[in-house]
């Protein structure tokens, strides 16, 4: 009797642990599609990590840019296109199926691409501004 409590208590365990995906936190996959199946590979990431390497993204506190300025969405627009971007090929190259903000997804496996999406952000960036062209970047000064 003491081996089948132990088994009928594992399988209650199994079935307890339901995948539960914050939608608010998914960066790139259908989250519908994988629920449906809960089978594919799940990456996680710490896209303030992410953010802090992108160019763009540190011009808005080196120039000390207002929230909401014109200079303000044409840096970001720019910053979060080099995140996505960065994301979407990450998650390709390493078959994810889901990429969720860290913490966005309970009672399954992950793997953390932040480092990942540094490497490929800081590699995006070196093919946008060439060592050549990184003097001559100059964006326009923002008119108050």
């Amino acid at each position: 009797i003491g081996h089948y409590m132990i088994k009928t208590t594992l399988l209650s365990l199994v079935f307890l642990a339901t995948v539960t995906v914050d939608r608010s936190k998914v960066r790139f996959g259908d989250v519908d599609a994988f629920l449906k199946s809960q089978n594919g590979n799940v990456g996680v990431i710490e896209s303030q990590k992410v953010y802090k390497a992108i160019p763009a993204y540190n011009k808005i506190n080196l120039e000390k840019v207002k929230k909401d300025s014109a200079r303000w969405f044409e840096l970001m627009s720019k910053a979060t296109k080099e995140y996505k971007k960065c994301i979407r090929e990450v998650a390709k190259s390493q078959n994810l199926s889901l990429v969720v903000e860290l913490g966005g997804i309970q009672n399954y496996k992950v793997v953390n691409i932040t480092d990942l999406c540094i490497k490929r952000v800081k590699t995006i960036t070196l093919s946008l501004y060439p060592k050549s062209q990184k003097s001559k970047d100059t964006y326009p000064k923002s008119q108050k």
